[in-house]
């Protein structure tokens, strides 16, 4: 992981610690810094140093997010999510309903967390109950971004060379024109 100064594109600090490639980031609520990466581990980082390595997925991490009460979110190829303590290091709960792995989370504004896959669904959770409440289907690729914008609706795009548009768990619109894909 490197730390840019971006003003002057000079690279601050190099993070060492995973051994294998790194997937995504997250900044956690004290400003210090959660790396996924092919090991199967997170790592968290505070003044440029390792302190705390989170075990638990069987598979590659692949992406992060953190929900407003501070726990970290972390979807893996062993098709699960897995929600984090970052204070202590615990799995406080697991997440199973995808078929593939989990490429994809995003947090909307009301803390709901949204999860996409390479089983080409989009599922919204609830957090409390570790339940799935929704399945977004209309997708034909594997899912690899998902953002809130700002009227409400949920946008995504796929392998299969689509953005879809969501509104109240309803696809209403489909965004074409890519003619080449690649994994995001």
């Amino acid at each position: 992981v490197k730390i840019w100064d971006l003003e002057k594109g000079k690279c601050l600090h190099t993070l060492e610690g995973h051994t294998g490639f790194v997937n995504a980031l997250a900044e956690l609520p004290d400003g210090s810094i959660a790396s996924c990466s092919g090991d199967k581990t997170i790592k968290l980082w505070r003044d440029q140093t390792c302190e705390a390595t989170l075990t638990g997925h069987t598979g590659y991490v692949r992406c992060l997010a953190m929900l407003p009460d501070g726990t970290l979110a972390s979807g893996s190829s062993d098709k699960t999510i897995m929600l984090w303590n970052t204070k202590d290091g615990a799995c406080v709960r697991t997440l199973t309903h995808h078929t593939d792995e989990v490429t994809a989370l995003a947090v909307l504004k009301d803390g709901t967390l949204l999860s996409g896959s390479n089983d080409t669904t989009i599922k919204i959770w609830d957090l409390e109950k570790g339940k799935c409440l929704h399945t977004l289907e209309g997708h034909t690729g594997e899912v690899h971004t998902l953002a809130e914008l700002p009227d409400g609706r949920l946008a995504s795009a796929s392998q299969d060379y689509t953005s879809k548009l969501w509104r109240e768990q309803t696809c209403a619109a489909t965004l074409t024109g890519h003619t080449t894909g690649g994994e995001g």
